[in-house]
């Protein structure tokens, strides 16, 4: 698989329409058609993919070893919860994106929990209370 393919590949899997990702990154369909599409991209066309598309891994579309997106590692719990209370779709607003899905299903997962955790607080008040009246 070539880089175009890997690009190509990337742009389905995200729900990113080939004109959209023409007019973001500035490249021309030409690139991708006929025997043009056998051929290399430059350096700076992959840069300015790279750059346009924040979450593409650029080991994967140069290489195709490692994930097609670049994984964040969290220090701790908060920071991961206030990095997906807005969508990041600079790219792709669309609500066909995989990342879109992949925010509101995670949104809807963090509901459920803060009300878990709300319950649990809940009961742990009403423990604490039991036992403030066992140690009279």
């Amino acid at each position: 698989m070539t880089i175009k393919d890997r690009i190509l590949t990337f742009i389905k899997d995200n729900g990113i329409s080939r004109e959209d990702f023409y007019r973001e990154t500035g490249l021309s369909a030409s690139n991708f058609k006929g025997a043009a599409l056998k051929s290399e991209l430059g350096g700076d066309k992959i840069v300015k993919i790279l750059t346009t598309y924040k979450n593409l891994s650029s080991e994967w579309l140069l290489t195709g070893e490692g994930s097609m997106t670049k994984m964040k590692v969290y220090n701790n719990p908060e920071e991961h919860l206030s990095c997906v209370s807005e969508p990041n779709l600079s790219y792709n607003n669309s609500e066909n994106s995989l990342y879109y899905k992949m925010y509101k299903e995670e949104k809807e997962e963090n509901k459920e929990l803060l009300k878990q955790i709300g319950r649990l607080e809940e009961k742990l008040k009403s423990y604490e209370e039991k036992l403030k009246s066992i140690n009279i």
